[in-house]
């Protein structure tokens, strides 16, 4: 039985082994690379740009020669928060140089794990099970000049795959066969490497107690999360956005913590929004009141 690849713990464990990684790359983006260094949760110090964020994972080939990045997401609230991931990775560069001079090659993957719920800029809805974005240039005969090389790659396994080339189809099949509670593992190509790899790493009686419990913790938050999304949605429509979340969010306190008094009340409704985003989730994680006082003034 294969743990699901839509879970962030489970996810990053699979696409931070170097074998499984230079794999997916090299059949997604066409890419041949060595990475000697990945990270999960990267982020950049100081920031670039206005806004901080972090990769699910971030690879740097040996040769220094391309940037790795994917992203996993059960969402698509908007394409503009990964092409500023993408950007900022390009943006990067050129703060560590007297010029503006890109070194490395920037390819950012996402894989979203749901349908997609938005449309183009004419309206049509989208419905791809893979999209590209590049920044080459095109000249007025249509043909691409490739001068940058950069890649903003958008997967979703939720749409038919019968005309995927191979080296896409094989990843296809293996998150989605994941994602199913009956499971045909034995029809799942094994001639990759990579793919193979994959699938020992993902194995469910091969996770370690704790993978266990992270995936488990994941699962939950997800749900919460979902939940949360779904009141937040009736809520706002009757009162408006934000009270509508404040309610939703005292209401999962109080769920927590019973004998939550006026003055925390207060201090969860003077939380900015990404706060109460960060809230939502760690109350999971908190085990006391004390453990809510500590999180409020921290």
């Amino acid at each position: 039985m294969l743990a699901p690849l839509d879970n962030e713990v489970i996810f990053k464990k699979a696409f931070t082994d170097p074998l499984v990684l230079r794999s997916f790359v090299r059949d997604i983006a066409g890419v041949e690379a060595d990475f000697d260094k990945i990270e999960t949760e990267k982020s950049f110090s100081p920031a670039v740009g206005n806004v901080d964020f972090s990769y699910d994972v971030y690879a740097e080939s040996a040769d220094e020669r391309i940037v790795a990045e994917l992203q996993k997401v059960e969402y698509d609230s908007h394409f503009d928060r990964f092409l500023h991931y993408h950007n900022m990775a390009v943006a990067e560069q050129v703060k560590k140089g007297p010029l503006y001079k890109v070194e490395r090659e920037v390819h950012t993957i996402v894989l979203l794990t749901s349908g997609y719920s938005l449309t183009d800029r004419g309206g049509l809805p989208i419905k791809d099970p893979v999209l590209i974005s590049t920044v080459d240039p095109k000249n007025l005969q249509g043909q691409v000049r490739p001068i940058f090389g950069h890649q903003l790659i958008f997967l979703n396994p939720a749409y038919p795959q019968q005309e995927l080339p191979e080296p896409f189809k094989k990843w296809f099949e293996l998150i989605r066969e994941s994602l199913k509670e009956e499971q045909d593992v034995e029809s799942l190509d094994i001639s990759d490497p990579g793919v193979k790899r994959a699938m020992s790493l993902i194995e469910e009686q091969r996770l370690t107690p704790v993978e266990r419990r992270q995936m488990i913790e994941e699962n939950e938050k997800a749900r919460t999360l979902e939940y949360i999304g779904r009141q937040e949605r009736e809520e706002g429509r009757e009162e408006g956005r934000e009270e509508g979340r404040d309610r939703i969010l005292l209401a999962q306190a109080k769920l927590k913590f019973p004998h939550i008094d006026e003055l925390r009340e207060q201090a969860i409704r003077g939380l900015s929004s990404q706060q109460k985003d960060r809230l939502v989730i760690e109350l999971l994680t908190l085990d006391s009141l004390e453990d809510l006082d500590w999180w409020l003034d921290s």
